[in-house]
């Protein structure tokens, strides 16, 4: 190359992935058995898909023509009907959505009343949710990279962000946790590069993407507090979120007649409890039981869906003091217990539809990249526990890959093991393919568990 000559997009590609140093085999079997196996949302997806349809059809935020669609709507004070979701997934598909459903209604039905059909799905999931995942899921390895921490390890948080957790099961369907997912994985990047325009902008749209992620800003004031940050990290915060900012006060005026009127305050009464005397008929106290149920439980725990994180927020404690992962344990730790909060307070707590407990989605990219940390730290006894971990959430992945996601049941593992008894020929494929894909892709790249240049400080003497 000529002195001083700007680097081709090739060029620049090839350097990046180079300083990723990720399997691609893994990115790709990512991206592909998400697209191709795009399910249907029921009524919360359907929801957003009204919404969007509003948007595009009616240019407006009412959903009255398409309340039928779903049973997830809120009744206005203005009599109106609207989505009761975080607005901030169907905003930002909107550019796209809007080319893609004008033709999906011209070839299909050419009825603007029908649903937008799978394949004008799949294409709004892979370009709002599974590419910018993949893309970002990039971005943090290759600043792992950069923080010391080996190949062996790194491997572990890519199989752990794109395979492991339940939000990786949400790729596939346009819920809204995955949208956010990405966004406060897109702030927590922003935040340990110290760009603070792009974390005011990405932690804002995560806010109007799930309201739960309010419970996500004692996190990143601890954050702030790592990083001593200045008037003018502050000032440049403040600037970023101002676009979501004003997002988020036109939906919700608009909608709802205040800035602060959220849709669930005018839920279908089917989903209010209005005996309970909770905020707006879903949110009570805290229940103990329930935050144990959420960790341990068979329904939908984190033990019996994705054990791996407890060998992350258990390794924070042998972390060394002041590093940089003791910090983003920190992080990822006032993470969970934020949603912890908030997830054992709502009604319906167990997120029906899904194989794990999807109000905690934001916090497992976090935790995954903490795991990269711990990993290292880790003896070999402790790996094998981690490896063992992660491999009982893969095979979980690979039986929703081909059975689907289940209502909330007594024992998840049961119910799909009730499924594997009784499954046909093509579901034992599908498991096949989906376990044989990841483990070529894993394979694809030897790794050196030797060349980390570190000092071997297990967590066991």
């Amino acid at each position: 190359m000529v002195k001083n000559e700007v680097p081709s997009i090739r060029e620049r590609l090839q350097f990046f992935f180079k300083t990723v140093d990720l399997p691609f085999g893994l990115l790709f079997v990512f991206v592909l058995l998400n697209f191709l196996d795009v399910r249907p949302g029921l009524t919360n997806e359907n929801s957003r898909l009204a919404l969007l349809r509003a948007m595009r059809v009616d240019h407006s935020f009412q959903i009255d023509k398409y309340k039928g669609w779903s049973g997830d709507w809120s009744l206005a004070p203005n009599r109106h009907y609207y989505s009761n979701k975080a607005p901030g997934p169907a905003l930002l598909a909107f550019p796209l959505f809007l080319p893609l459903d004008a033709l999906d209604v011209k070839l299909n039905t050419g009825n603007p009343g029908a649903l937008p059909s799978p394949v004008s799905k799949a294409l709004l999931c892979l370009f709002t949710q599974i590419l910018p995942f993949g893309f970002l899921a990039l971005l943090a390895l290759r600043w792992m990279k950069g923080q010391g921490v080996s190949e062996e390890a790194r491997l572990y948080t890519a199989v752990a962000l794109l395979f492991g957790n339940t939000v990786s099961l949400l790729m596939n369907v346009f819920f809204g946790h995955a949208v956010a997912a990405c966004l406060f994985l897109a702030s927590i990047l922003a935040l340990v590069h110290r760009r603070y325009f792009l974390l005011g902008l990405f932690f804002g749209l995560s806010l109007l993407s799930d309201y739960s992620s309010f419970f996500a800003i004692p996190a990143l004031l601890l954050g702030f507090y790592f990083q001593r940050v200045d008037r003018k990290a502050i000032a440049r915060l403040a600037l970023g979120g101002l676009l979501p900012l004003c997002l988020w006060c036109w939906y919700h005026y608009s909608a709802f007649g205040g800035i602060f009127r959220l849709p669930l305050a005018y839920i279908n009464p089917l989903y209010n409890d209005n005996k309970s005397g909770a905020a707006w008929g879903i949110f009570g106290l805290p229940d103990a039981i329930i935050v144990l149920r959420l960790l341990f439980g068979p329904e939908r725990g984190l033990l019996f869906t994705q054990a791996w994180v407890f060998f992350s927020l258990v390794g924070i404690f042998f972390l060394p003091k002041g590093s940089v992962g003791k910090k983003i344990g920190s992080i990822a730790l006032v993470t969970l217990l934020g949603l912890l909060w908030m997830n054992s307070s709502f009604n319906g707590w167990h997120g029906g539809w899904c194989a794990g407990p999807r109000y905690l989605s934001i916090a497992f990219p976090l935790l995954a990249i903490l795991a990269g940390f711990v990993f290292d730290r880790a003896n070999a006894f402790f790996r094998s526990i981690a490896n063992v971990a992660l491999g009982v959430a893969i095979f979980l992945r690979a039986l929703v890959f081909s059975f689907g996601a289940i209502e909330s049941m007594p024992n998840i593992w049961l119910h799909y093991f009730h499924y594997l008894c009784e499954a046909n020929l093509q579901d034992s494929f599908r498991i096949l393919a989906f376990l044989v894909l990841l483990a070529m892709a894993i394979r694809r790249k030897k790794v050196d568990t030797t060349a980390t240049g570190k000092v071997d400080l297990s967590i066991l003497p």
